[in-house]
């Protein structure tokens, strides 16, 4: 069993719904992907987990905005952003801290986080045939043996 009996009763004051399964609830907020999404529209889901938080904001082009609570110290908004914008998560109002779960640090660890949207990557490889059976090298590692 994934989940216990008693998450299941918590479910309908988190805003989830049990599934098939009485033991599953089909939309924790941890469930989730942390971090920037972009959602191809022209905004962003910005989610972040903090254990003792009273209020989250982040900080995109120049403003902070609040995240709402989610749950199970999850903090979301979506925002309008785009590819490359940079952005930093508040914590209580206090200093302006990167994104732990950021895909792109472009000005280094403490620098400001940068949202990072697959879509316009321009790929190159459309030419490229793979390799040949023969040239492959496979590895086996059995860790713990």
């Amino acid at each position: 069993m994934r989940y216990g009996l008693e998450q299941v009763r918590l479910a309908p004051r988190l805003g989830g719904e049990p599934s098939g399964n009485p033991a599953r609830v089909t939309d924790y907020p941890f469930e989730r992907r942390l971090g920037a999404t972009p959602a191809g529209d022209g905004s962003c889901a910005f989610r972040v987990w903090t254990h003792e938080a009273a209020g989250v904001e982040v900080e995109l082009r120049g403003a902070r905005r609040p995240l709402a609570p989610e749950g199970f110290g999850i903090w979301s908004a979506t925002l309008p952003a785009a590819h490359g914008d940079p952005y930093r998560y508040v914590l209580d109002g206090g200093e302006a801290l990167p994104d732990p779960a950021s895909r792109w640090q472009p000005e280094g660890l403490r620098g400001p986080s940068a949202v990072v949207d697959p879509a316009t990557f321009a790929w190159t490889d459309a030419a490229w045939s793979g390799v040949a059976p023969a040239d492959l090298v496979l590895y086996e590692l059995h860790v713990g043996t």
